[in-house]
């Protein structure tokens, strides 16, 4: 099994307890569990609960500095109980670091120094999804580019924060980081913010989140990414005008792909073809 997310370990824990022999890969000693405790629903809801309690008078960097802080101890847990969860099985063993398909019933394994080849029967690939950066000039070589995963995880609250994308995952972070003290800047491609939804609710919504200070500039193709001493510029057109908007910041909140990239499907035999991210704005890799 490769991937320690909720359907791997669910499938793992009943296969062990069956009495058959199970072997778990999983690439990070940072996912047992998957996204959801780690990097996903979990360190997300609890941020949202740390930025509403923050209070005017409360420093910014220090409040958000010690709520990361809090979050990741929760998501620890969370992470040791799910490894203890399965490794301790005697028919469980977990293997941690990256898995490639040498065979379609064989992966090799590199975990720490040493290397290693599993065959099985069956080989399930539970290996979630990942951010999808979009192909924009600058935005994926810039040091300020973050994705969801390092945003939750960094205990730098950013002063100006640009991102990248109107839909539900990225006006969540809009809302948090405005909430803890960020200059909050969306820009969205499509004529409004959650083009999934209707017209009415999506109004309502822009009305809220611009209330409480975040600038939502739709109607805006992002061109470019250009860094700068402290921060980066992120060039966007809108209405046959070029604009820019500067950032400590950029988040690319674009949508998720899966995270296949690395397994060398092919050598399973596994074709893959190209569709629509999850986010529906920008094309990704299925």
């Amino acid at each position: 099994m490769v991937g320690y997310g909720k359907g791997g370990k669910t499938v793992a824990a009943k296969v062990g307890r069956l009495g058959k022999r199970v072997v778990l890969v999983e690439q990070s000693d940072r996912m047992y569990g998957g996204t959801c405790p780690n990097v996903g629903c979990v360190p997300t809801k609890a941020l949202v609960h740390h930025a509403m309690n923050r209070r005017p008078k409360d420093p910014a960097q220090e409040w958000y500095e010690r709520s990361v802080t809090k979050v990741q101890a929760v998501t620890k847990m969370m992470r040791d109980g799910n490894y203890e969860g399965l490794n301790g099985m005697e028919t469980v063993t977990v293997i941690t670091g990256p898995a490639v398909f040498v065979a379609p019933h064989t992966v090799a394994v590199k975990a720490g120094g040493e290397h290693f080849t599993v065959t099985a029967d069956t080989i399930l690939i539970n290996t979630g999804s990942e951010p999808a950066i979009p192909d924009i000039p600058g935005l994926r070589d810039s040091p300020y580019t973050v994705t969801s995963t390092e945003l939750v995880e960094t205990t730098v609250l950013p002063e100006r924060l640009t991102i990248i994308g109107g839909g539900y995952l990225g006006l969540e972070f809009a809302a948090i980081y405005q909430r803890f003290g960020s200059q909050v800047t969306v820009l969205e491609a499509a004529p409004r913010i959650f083009s999934s939804l209707d017209d009415d609710i999506a109004a309502v919504a822009q009305g809220i989140l611009t209330d409480e200070g975040i600038d939502i500039v739709t109607g805006a193709q992002v061109r470019q990414v250009r860094d700068g001493d402290g921060g980066a510029s992120v060039v966007f057109d809108k209405a046959g005008h070029q604009h820019s908007v500067e950032a400590d910041a950029v988040h690319a909140a674009t949508g998720r792909a899966p995270a296949t990239r690395d397994l060398a499907l092919e050598a399973a035999g596994v074709r893959t073809r190209r569709v629509l991210s999850v986010r529906g704005s920008w094309p990704g890799r299925f």
